[in-house]
C-alpha cells in the first residue's frame, strides 16, 4: 500500500481492540493502584496486546515511512473507537482504519490510491470489518465495502464485493531493531475485491477482480514491526527501524536461567529520555508482579522505571524463548497509555 502498511488516546473503548510502537497499551482508564502499582488489581486491557494505539505516536520503518496514529472522529461512535494509521504523504499516502480490542484487531477501511482496470479506488469502508488478528485461523463470511471510485475523471460511490482469508502463525522477527529477536504473530490477509456494473452516468461497464495481499508481523507492546504486501501492483516491504513518542523495549538474555540485560534496563522514550514516575504509573503492575521472574518498578532515587529479571520457578524454559511481556504505562494527568515490552531471548 503505497509505502508501508496500513496500521483521543484517552479512556476510550479498545479502551475496551494490534501495542506496539506499539500489546495492550494506548488510551486511558484502568488503575492498578498507585505509582508502583501494589494492591488489589483493577486493570482492564484496552487495546490488543499486539496493537496498542496512542495518538501522535508512530513506528518508523527502514524504507523511510512512518505509521502515524490518529483518532478517526468520522468513523468512531459512542460504541466503538476507530483509529487511523497513515503511511506516506500526498498521492503515496496509505491510511488503514483499525479497531483494536483486548480480544481482536479489526480493519474497518483503507484509504489510498488503487488503480484497477482504468478506475481509481480511493477509499474502502467495509460493511463488516476484516479480522486481522483474533487468536484463531477461523474463516469469515463474504461482505461488501462502500468504495469511492474515480472513472474517466468522474467520482462516485458504489458497493463492491469483499471476501478474504486470514491465517495466523507464531514466529520470530529478527532484524536490526533493538537488541534482540522479538516473538511475533504473523498474520497473512488475502482480500479479494470484485465489481462488475454498468455505471449509468458514464454508460460504461466497469469490471475488476483484484486481491490485496498483506503479511504483518505483530509484536506485543509494539504493534506492526514488519509489513510485506502487494496492493494492486504496489509493493510494500517495511521493517521497523525506530519509535516516535513510544517507550523503547528492553531485552534480556536467558543466560542458563540467570538472565542478564542486553540493553539499558531503564524505560526511555527515544529522544525524550527516561519515563518518569511523576508523570506515569505502570497500569498492569499486578499482572507483571504475578509472573515472579520479572520485576518492573520505580527507582525512587531517580523517579524512573527499571527492569530486573531473576531466577524463578516460573521462569520460562529456554525452549519457549523468545518471550515478551507487555508493560503498559498510564499518564497520571490524563490516563493516556503507552505500551512497550520486556523480551527474554535465548
Amino acid at each position: 500500500m503505497m509505502k508501508t502498511l496500513f496500521l483521543r488516546t484517552a479512556s476510550l473503548l479498545f479502551s475496551a481492540l494490534f501495542l506496539t510502537a506499539c500489546g495492550g497499551g494506548g488510551g486511558g482508564g484502568g488503575d492498578d493502584t498507585g505509582r508502583g502499582g501494589s494492591g488489589s488489581p483493577s486493570y482492564t486491557q484496552q487495546f490488543n496486546t499486539y496493537m496498542p494505539l496512542a495518538v501522535d505516536t508512530s513506528i518508523n520503518y527502514e524504507d523511510g515511512t512512518s505509521g502515524v496514529v490518529a483518532y478517526d472522529e468520522d468513523l468512531s461512535s459512542s460504541s466503538e473507537d476507530i483509529y487511523s494509521i497513515t503511511y506516506g504523504e500526498l498521492d503515496d499516502a496509505l491510511t488503514l482504519l483499525f479497531k483494536s480490542t483486548a480480544s481482536s484487531i479489526e480493519l474497518h477501511g483503507i484509504r489510498g490510491n488503487f488503480e484497477v482496470s482504468g478506475a481509481r479506488i480511493t477509499q474502502l469502508l467495509f460493511d463488516e470489518p476484516l479480522v486481522i488478528y483474533d487468536g484463531s485461523n477461523s474463516t469469515y463470511a463474504p461482505t461488501q465495502a462502500r468504495a469511492s471510485l474515480t472513472y474517466n475523471f468522474i467520482g462516485f460511490r458504489t458497493d463492491v464485493d469483499i471476501s478474504y482469508t486470514k491465517t495466523e502463525t507464531d514466529t520470530v522477527f529478527s532484524d536490526s531493531f533493538g537488541d534482540g529477536d522479538l516473538p511475533v504473530v504473523q498474520t497473512n490477509l488475502a482480500t479479494r475485491i470484485q465489481y462488475d456494473e454498468v455505471v449509468p452516468f458514464v454508460n460504461e461497464r466497469i469490471t475488476f477482480d483484484i486481491t490485496l495481499n498483506t503479511e504483518l508481523m505483530l509484536a506485543k507492546g509494539i504493534g506492526i514491526v514488519s509489513h510485506v504486501g502487494n496492493y494492486a501492483g504496489q509493493n510494500v516491504n517495511a521493517q521497523i527501524g525506530s519509535l516516535t513518542n513510544l517507550p523503547q523495549p528492553i531485552w534480556f538474555d536467558y543466560n542458563l536461567g540467570s538472565p542478564v540485560a542486553l540493553s539499558d534496563t531503564t524505560f526511555t522514550i527515544p529522544g525524550q529520555g527516561a519515563i518518569r514516575s511523576e508523570n506515569y504509573k505502570i497500569a498492569n503492575q499486578s499482572a507483571i508482579n504475578a509472573l515472579g521472574w520479572i520485576t518492573v518498578e520505580e527507582d525512587t532515587s531517580s523517579s524512573t522505571f527499571n527492569v530486573t529479571l531473576q531466577p524463578h520457578d516460573n521462569l520460562p524454559d529456554d525452549s519457549d524463548l523468545p518471550i515478551s511481556v507487555e508493560v503498559v504505562f498510564e499518564s497520571l494527568s490524563d490516563g493516556e497509555r503507552l505500551s512497550s515490552n520486556v523480551t527474554l531471548v535465548q
